[in-house]
């Protein structure tokens, strides 16, 4: 008994899914449309390749085909990385996405944005959200460290040293 489906939508077009994989996607968005039609709960994967899937009209045909589907719990965003590109190359075999690096986190925050407000899933964009929180948090530390690190003046015979914590409130 099977009470979970992990679905991974490498892309939501069939012509570029044959481009990226080889084979079609009718197959696997008929086994979804299976899954929905018989109550079968399902989580759908998608995978993040840049100059690929990387595109908001992708994203967007990705949301309509999964607000036809009743049973979906979760939408994950996958982003794409290189480590199969070992392999490849051990079995002396071309790497078919040769040149293309991963998504920087800021795309992958970008998806998982455009792909959660589009879908309704409140986890995806909580997530991406929280991505972006990270990242000015980053930024307030950095501002804090320089700040710091001035050297006294005038104004400031002991130095600005204090200037980290105040930017550690902040955060």
């Amino acid at each position: 008994y099977t009470d979970l489906f992990l679905l991974d939508i490498k892309h939501i077009d069939d012509d570029e899914h044959k481009k990226l994989t080889g084979h079609s996607n009718k197959k696997i968005l008929a086994f979804a449309k299976y899954l929905s039609d018989n109550n079968k709960k399902m989580w759908i994967r998608h995978v993040l390749v840049p100059t690929i899937t990387l595109d908001d009209e992708y994203l967007s045909k990705t949301k309509d085909f999964i607000d036809t589907l009743k049973t979906v719990e979760k939408i994950e965003v996958l982003p794409y990385h290189t480590m199969g590109k070992v392999k490849y190359d051990n079995l002396g075999l071309n790497y078919p996405l040769d040149g293309i690096n991963a998504p920087t986190k800021d795309e992958v925050k970008h998806a998982k944005i455009i792909l959660g407000v589009i879908s309704g899933s409140i986890s995806i964009v909580a997530d991406g959200i929280d991505n972006l929180s990270d990242c000015a948090s980053s930024i307030a530390t950095l501002i804090g460290f320089k700040l710091a690190s001035l050297p006294p003046d005038p104004e400031h015979p002991f130095g600005h040293e204090r200037i980290e914590y105040l930017t550690g409130i902040i955060i």
